[in-house]
């Protein structure tokens, strides 16, 4: 998992999104939501 992470193209954002899995019990599809809303910023 780890090197898909730092792979990513937006590194920062998908471990905040992994985080929200791991310790506040978010769903695969809301992680990839806020990932996506947190690409957008980066852009």
């Amino acid at each position: 998992m780890g090197r898909n992470i730092f792979q990513s193209e937006h590194p920062a954002a998908m471990c905040r999104a992994v985080a929200k899995i791991v310790h506040e019990k978010f769903t695969d599809r809301e992680a990839f939501q806020f990932y996506q809303e947190l690409a957008a910023q980066d852009n």
